[in-house]
Formats: structure tokens, C-alpha cells, sequence
């Protein structure tokens, strides 16, 4: 076990995107088309655009010199911004993010 002062190290993120041009997955297009089968809507070509944002912090435990377990608890969500509105698909959301990762430096 490496021994140092420093094992932990506390950090905040904000992580903010726009997505533009997106299409439904697989999963998305089944579901849709089981709660409303008799709708002639192309699933498959309705696309969307979308703004997202996640805030929290997290924990950088160091294992080894190069190597660390990294743990973050965040909440967020996004909002559609353009796109099909008549969809069984949530128009927006909030969410809590669970991570947790090794980081290793080369």
C-alpha cells in the first residue's frame, strides 16, 4: 500500500451540454410504439434537440502513486427543447448520478 499525506482529494463538477439532431434509441422506438401502436408516427426519424446540466462533488482516494478510486454523487437532468411533444418519451427530468472509476496516470 502506497503511504502519503495526501490520500483524498475532494472536487465540485458542473458538466452543461446541448445536444441538437438526436434520435430515439432502439429501446425508446420499441416502447413508443407498444403504449400507442395504433399511431403512424416514423419514430425512427423524429429527432430532438436538448440541453442538459449535472452538479455534485465527489472523492479521489489515492491507492497508489499512479492509481486512484474516484467516487462523485451528482443531480441534474435536461430539457427537450425542440421535438415531437406528443410522445410517451418524458419532455424533461431530473436525476441523481451515482460514479465511481479508477483513474491511473501514465
Amino acid at each position: 500500500m502506497y503511504c502519503d499525506k495526501d490520500i483524498f482529494d475532494v472536487f465540485l463538477y458542473l458538466n452543461a451540454r446541448y445536444n441538437s439532431n438526436l434520435v430515439l434509441g432502439d429501446f425508446q422506438i420499441r416502447v413508443e410504439k407498444k403504449v400507442n401502436p395504433e399511431c403512424s408516427t416514423d419514430f425512427s426519424n423524429l429527432k430532438f434537440s436538448t440541453a442538459e446540466m449535472y452538479l455534485g462533488f465527489g472523492v479521489r482516494t489515492k491507492i497508489t502513486k499512479k492509481i486512484k478510486w474516484v467516487n462523485s454523487i451528482g443531480i441534474g437532468g435536461y430539457k427537450t427543447l425542440s421535438g415531437a411533444e406528443d410522445i410517451y418519451r418524458e419532455g424533461s427530468t431530473i436525476c441523481l448520478t451515482l460514479k465511481t472509476g479508477l483513474s491511473i496516470t501514465l
